[in-house]
């Protein structure tokens, strides 16, 4: 009697400690559940998480800051803006625009720019004092390229533009023109053209 009194006591108590260890084991695997997923687990379902680190990657990208630390070649990064550019070929003008509904000579140059983290201000006399002035025969891509507004005898900055081309090839660049014939995004040349009349400074802002 008394063994079996002892042996029942016992399943009573392994009973008891098994019950406490099964409840804790449940309530870990419900905080484990609720723990965010790691980057590569997400990643590999297309979870939150791995658009959330891509968005944290993108932020980091496009500070300015950032930008030197990771040092981007400033050639990749003149042909990134560029190739950016000449893709909203087409946008029309808008007044005071930066988006892609529409923009203005300036805000054109600070939309492309600033999707590569550069901050430029939005406005053709101010982008007039960013970065350093190099010669028109010597401009190359990712260079901003500025010009007198269209009044005879203007000499103040009145329109920008992004040039495309490099040294030895005759000087394009894409801009944002408010001409009511063609206006809107699109391709120019400086010369043998109004541009050459107009034509104030190349800036290297890269």
């Amino acid at each position: 009697m008394k063994l079996a009194w002892i042996i029942f006591c016992s399943v009573i108590v392994l009973l008891l400690v098994y019950g406490i260890w099964n409840k804790e084991s449940i309530r870990h695997e419900q905080l484990a559940s609720d723990f965010p997923q790691t980057y590569s687990d997400s990643s590999r379902n297309g979870g939150v998480d791995a658009k959330a680190n891509e968005n944290l990657f993108l932020k980091i990208f496009k500070n300015k800051k950032e930008k030197a630390r990771l040092k981007v070649p400033n050639a990749l990064l003149a042909d990134s803006i560029v190739h950016y550019g000449l893709s909203l070929i087409g946008t029309p003008y808008l007044p005071a625009g930066i988006t892609c509904e529409g923009f203005d000579c300036s805000g054109f140059i600070y939309h492309i720019y600033q999707k590569y983290g550069i901050d430029l201000p939005h406005s053709s006399a101010m982008l007039l004092k960013e970065g350093t002035a190099v010669p028109l025969a010597e401009a190359r891509k990712g260079d901003l390229i500025v010009f007198t507004g269209t009044q005879e005898g203007d000499t103040t900055a009145g329109h920008v533009g992004v040039v495309i081309t490099m040294p030895g090839q005759p000087v394009e660049f894409v801009h944002a023109s408010s001409s009511t014939r063609k206006g809107g995004v699109k391709i120019s040349k400086v010369d043998s053209t109004g541009y050459a009349r107009r034509f104030l400074q190349v800036r290297r802002v890269l």
